[in-house]
């Protein structure tokens, strides 16, 4: 058996490393592999709030579809780029998770989430072999970040389910994406080996089978748990 990831836990990289490059090494039964990490200083500029828009699924080509349907095309060339294809900067993300070479919406939401990788159907976790889906080391999101240091709001809108992975990945903790009903009750209670619970300010979305006692964690009124949190 070839494990695609092992994940160590209580390990501290201390902060006065600074911008360089981190090399881990581990060697087991006769076998060494090496990995490299290359370490940023942090802008000195602060940004005031990030908006992160997500196109769920929006690759180059549901770009290029868009821009035709709402640009027009005129002799081989596009009529206009879309607004976002003016923005001063623009980049292009390799999506492969560890496991993966084909990422999924809670790996890639992950991903924009925490700064970094993890397995395909994960949420907030870095996989290790353990069967419990909650039990998987965590690691702090954006969200638990800003709530904890600065004490800034967050907000999610989407006009998918506010359970599934793209949004639920601002507050998730979990291995697997359709515990719908665990990921429900996270959004306000938080988890096990969490920091800071999110507590979205604004929460807007579908999903409200989660809500109900038939469908949700332990069988709670969600709607009234949530009453109880201020909303």
């Amino acid at each position: 058996y070839t494990a695609h990831a092992i994940a160590f836990r209580n390990v501290v990289i201390p902060s006065r490393v600074g911008e360089g490059t981190i090399r881990v090494v581990v060697r087991a039964r006769g076998v060494t592999t090496k990995v490299n990490w290359k370490v940023y200083e942090p802008t000195r500029r602060r940004a005031k709030n990030v908006v992160l828009f997500i196109g769920d699924g929006m690759s180059l080509p549901f770009i290029a579809a868009a821009r035709l349907v709402s640009r027009g095309m005129s002799n081989g060339k596009y009529l206009d780029s879309l607004w976002m294809e003016k923005l001063g900067k623009m980049g292009l993300v390799q999506t492969a998770g560890v496991d993966s070479i084909i990422t999924d919406s809670a790996n890639s939401a992950n991903a924009y989430n925490s700064g970094g990788k993890s397995s395909v159907n994960a949420l907030g976790v870095w996989v290790d072999s353990g069967d419990d889906d909650f039990a998987h080391p965590k690691v702090e999101l954006l969200a638990e970040h800003v709530k904890r240091k600065m004490n800034m709001s967050v907000g999610v809108v989407t006009t998918a389910e506010v359970q599934d992975a793209t949004p639920a990945a601002v507050w998730a903790h979990t291995r697997r994406r359709d515990e719908k009903a665990a990921i429900t009750a996270q959004a306000i209670y938080g988890c096990v080996d969490c920091v800071t619970p999110v507590v979205p300010d604004v929460l807007m979305g579908g999903g409200g089978r989660y809500f109900l006692p038939a469908s949700s964690y332990e069988g709670l009124d969600m709607y009234e748990e949530y009453r109880k949190m201020g909303y």
